[in-house]
């Protein structure tokens, strides 16, 4: 009897997994980063999610309630990528304004680093961002809400291109947990 019940233990608490449910690459289009912009060898850039024409955010949210039939628990970050936009002038590729990047999220009260360059390199406008395995915990309020920041900073080159104007989107990929 003992072995039973162990048995049916172990099976139901492998059953009662928490569920989660994923975003496809949402983009959140920055404003463009000039050489005005820099202040002490640092640029950042950011956007309210809230402010997108296409908020897919909040479809992504809303999706993710009608899956569970009731508002998800957490949000994490699954991946992160930085994409040039084709309207940037002076610049082709990040490295050439950026000896770094990171991605954050951040709110009113906090801002959490989500993921990082490992290295840029001069032969793309995409870059895939090692997302970390960050507490995102500071921010889940904001991210239920829908009320935060997206953004890129980091370190810039030493020799910048001359009447630059850099336009970036961030893409995050989100789970939903139930």
């Amino acid at each position: 009897m003992k072995k039973a019940f162990a048995f049916l233990t172990l099976f139901s608490l492998l059953g009662c997994g928490s569920s989660s449910f994923m975003s496809s690459p949402l983009a959140v289009r920055l404003g463009g980063i000039k050489d005005g912009d820099i202040e002490s060898g640092q640029a950042t850039e950011d956007k309210n999610v809230n402010t997108e024409d296409d908020n897919g955010y909040r479809d992504f949210l809303d999706d993710a309630t009608e899956e569970f039939g009731r508002s998800p628990s957490a949000i994490n970050i699954a991946a992160a990528t930085i994409r040039i936009h084709a309207d940037t002038d002076g610049v082709t590729t990040l490295d050439q304004v950026f000896s770094r990047a990171d991605v954050f999220i951040a709110d009113s009260d906090a801002t959490v680093v989500i993921g990082s360059t490992e290295e840029l390199s001069s032969d793309s406008a995409v870059v895939s961002v090692t997302t970390n395995e960050e507490d995102l915990a500071t921010l889940q309020d904001s991210l239920l809400r829908r009320d935060f920041k997206v953004g890129v900073r980091g370190p810039v080159v030493d020799s910048l291109p001359e009447d630059f104007d850099l336009k970036l989107s961030v893409e995050l990929t989100y789970e939903a947990l139930e």
